[in-house]
């Protein structure tokens, strides 16, 4: 039965706002009567929750948008489905919920928000799988979930807080989405394993220091990060901001900026680093102290390198500096040991202090700017310059021997210099339209030229038929181009409207006349298209321009959906649990299923039915009961063992096993010239009466007869002899049948 009760009345800047608390099928609810939305609120929860869109009260829908802090805190449950209604789980929401193994959030989510410590320690969470609707990740949120191994952030997500995924030991890889913006401090703290790194995010925000570097260990001396070391058994702090697990880190190809500080202290067996095209900056220290980094290969995109970028990058071997960076900045490669080939790109203006400071063992470098950059003493600091062979362009060479520091060194040219062409752009018709640029350009590079039409006309072609433009061409000797343009043609505009209460028109704007335009009408939320204001009842529609248009969409309510409840439950939870609950609309075939505990099986449904899966067309609010009963329980049994010591001496009933409890005759018949002596445990009956109350295993024993004048036992006992009845053997004495085994035959 349905509870309700008013819980709280606000009055909030003159306006008022009626909540209500509300039990629908097992979930509590917060109520907004005002916005008709739904929140869930603590309660008594177990086993799988599956939470709704939305839930009915005095026949009004309320949609259900948030999960409320410490909603399932420490609850028994052991999976959760999200709806696509959510925006928001609340602080702690499932903090500590160590039976948690599934967590499935809807695709249709447009932006929710995981607040701090919702997952914090769901031990048994295997994997997150988190849709493009989630846009931010709070502090704690999946911390130390030990368990966590598997991780997938979509596109949407922008923003993941302090520590969000610490001390995740089984974490091995991570991708990075290209819409994050900014991240906390140390996101993936003390994820050990984490070996395998892919970075797509466009343009991070940098990060302050290398302890809040996302992967590396911070060595702050208390907060969470001794917190986690502590949960993890971690109790050594000597390397504490040093990461020694990560072999590898790939950047996307929507990569612009690579964040400060991103990969500082890299450790351990990261070797090899490529920088792609369309990398245009490397923040400060964003490879610092990467000790045993060997190859770098920078991509051409790149403008920037950060200061101390690469600093004490001690395997480093040889760099290449693509053309397009202007200045290398403060001790960028300083302290690179193993560094001896530089290749400078001809854009170098200027080298800052420190740059290749302490990398002692130069002796090559390669320049191929025209004028020498600008550097200090203080860039390179081996002893005798003299001992770096400095390679430049012929036309190059006398500024070079004229500049200060590269003078110093041994210096020649290239033995095959580029050569230097030149490009000519121009414009078929300057009334028309201009172009750029002009001038002298290396061999083989590459210039981007581009044509500027005036106003009335537009650009139609260049002199090599290319319709592009701007158009990338390659230097291969002196070329020349021109620029071809021609007059508008007429434009049109197409006006797209709609009533914004029931919808929107999209596709208006100018057009050239002929060309074929999309209109589209999106309906809102509780209505429908149904036709364009001239009939047409395409949607979308193809529109040819000729002339000025407008296009109205028109929109229709929708119906009314009736929704229904259906509620299932287990007489008796101890035994089993039922499942299918949930609201859903009339007409729906939904199928209701029980599930019974370890020694108990389904009987029956409360009203006869004992079809299980059973399916039912939802028309009105009902209830279903799953019946189970107890699984029959076997008998005991034990073992009877009887022989004799020796077939020649005699033989005896046979052995079975037997319930507890009964009563079973043995029996031992010696053979001529023998005469029973005793069982194996000393009793002397014969026959004799067993009670089974465990296991038994009795050998017969005979003796020789000595006399045929035989008293005891033996003598006042009447014989016993095997007699065939019914092509069965039987043992007769005393006027009673038994079986060989030793059970009476009445």
């Amino acid at each position: 039965m349905k509870k309700f009760y008013v819980s709280l009345l606000l009055f909030l800047f003159g306006a008022s706002s009626l909540f209500a608390s509300e039990t629908i099928d097992g979930i509590n609810y917060e109520l907004n009567t005002t916005n008709r939305t739904a929140t869930v609120v603590s309660g008594s929860y177990s086993g799988a929750i599956v939470i709704p869109e939305s839930v009915t009260y005095n026949n009004r829908e309320y949609k259900v948008t948030e999960i409320g802090a410490s909603a399932f805190e420490l609850k028994t449950i052991t999976s959760v489905k999200i709806p696509s209604t959510m925006s928001h789980i609340g602080k702690r929401a499932f903090d500590w919920c160590s039976s948690l193994n599934s967590v499935e959030i809807s695709e249709g989510v447009s932006s929710l928000t995981i607040d701090a410590s919702a997952f914090y320690r769901c031990t048994a969470l295997n994997s997150i799988y988190l849709p493009s609707g989630v846009t931010r990740i709070e502090e704690q949120a999946f911390a130390d979930c030990s368990s966590l191994a598997y991780i997938t952030l979509s596109d949407g997500l922008t923003y993941i807080g302090d520590y969000a995924f610490g001390a995740l030991q089984k974490l091995t890889s991570i991708t990075i989405p290209t819409t994050v913006t900014s991240m906390g401090t140390a996101v993936f703290y003390n994820c050990r394993h984490l070996s395998k790194i892919v970075w797509n995010a466009k343009h991070c925000s940098d990060f302050t220091g290398e302890r809040t570097s996302p992967f590396s260990v911070s060595s702050y001396s208390d907060g969470w990060d001794k917190v986690y070391d502590d949960m993890a058994g971690y109790d050594d702090t000597s390397n504490r901001t040093e990461n020694t697990w990560t072999t590898s880190i790939t950047f996307g190809e929507n990569v612009e900026h690579i964040p400060a500080y991103l990969c500082v202290k890299f450790v351990g067996e990261l070797r090899n680093i490529i920088i792609p095209d369309n990398v245009k900056t490397i923040g400060d220290y964003a490879f610092y102290w990467c000790l045993n980094l060997v190859s770098v290969k920078l991509g051409n995109g790149l403008t920037e390198i950060g200061k101390a970028a690469f600093n004490v990058c001690r395997s480093l071997n040889s760099i290449t500096i693509p053309n397009n960076v202007e200045s290398i900045n403060h001790a960028a490669f300083g302290h690179c040991y193993s560094l001896n080939a530089i290749t400078l790109g001809k854009n170098i203006t200027t080298i800052g202090s420190e740059a290749f400071d302490q990398c002692s063992n130069i002796t090559t470098i390669n320049s191929y700017a025209v004028n020498p950059p600008a550097i200090e003493s203080s860039v390179f600091s081996v002893s005798d310059l003299k001992a770096i062979d400095l390679n430049v362009r012929e036309k190059a060479l006398e500024a070079y021997k004229a500049a200060n520091i590269w003078k110093e060194m041994n210096i020649d040219y290239f033995a095959n210099d580029i050569r230097t062409y030149s490009l000519t752009v121009n414009s078929a018709d300057k009334s028309m339209g201009t172009t750029s640029p002009n001038g002298e350009y290396d061999e083989e590079e590459e210039v981007l030229i581009s044509a500027k039409p005036k106003t009335g006309y537009q650009f139609d072609h260049w002199s090599d038929g290319s319709k592009e433009n701007p158009h990338t061409v390659t230097i291969n000797g002196n070329l020349t181009f021109t620029a071809y343009f021609a007059p508008l043609a007429p434009q049109y505009t197409l006006t797209a409207t709609a009533n914004p209460l029931e919808g929107v028109a999209v596709g208006g704007g100018a057009y050239e006349s002929g060309a074929q335009v999309t209109l589209a009408a999106v309906a809102n939320a509780g209505y429908h298209f149904t036709q364009w204001a001239d009939g047409n009842t395409s949607n979308p529609r193809q529109v040819t321009v000729a002339a000025d248009g407008v296009y109205t969409a028109q929109f229709e309510k929708d119906a009314v959906i009736q929704r229904y409840t259906l509620t299932t439950s287990s007489t008796n939870a101890a035994q089993g649990t039922a499942y299918g609950q949930g609201t859903y609309e009339a007409g729906t075939q939904i199928a209701v299923f029980a599930v019974a505990n370890d020694g108990y099986h389904f009987t029956q449904w409360h009203d006869g039915n004992t079809d299980n899966p059973r399916m039912v067309t939802v028309a009105a609010d009902a209830m279903y009961f799953a019946n189970f009963a107890q699984d029959p329980v076997a008998p005991t049994l034990y073992e009877l063992s009887v022989s004799s010591e020796s077939p020649a001496k005699g033989w005896t009933t046979e052995g079975c096993a037997y319930e507890m409890g009964a009563q079973v005759m043995i029996y031992a018949h010696p053979a001529a010239g023998f005469e029973f002596s005793q069982w194996s445990d000393g009793n002397t009956d014969n026959p004799r009466f067993i009670t089974m109350t465990g296991e038994v295993n009795l050998t017969a024993q005979f003796v020789v007869k000595t006399t045929t004048n035989v008293s005891g036992a033996n003598v006042s006992a009447a014989p016993a002899h095997k007699i065939l009845r019914d092509g069965q053997v039987y043992i007769e004495r005393n006027g009673k049948t038994y079986t060989v085994t030793g059970a009476e035959v009445k």
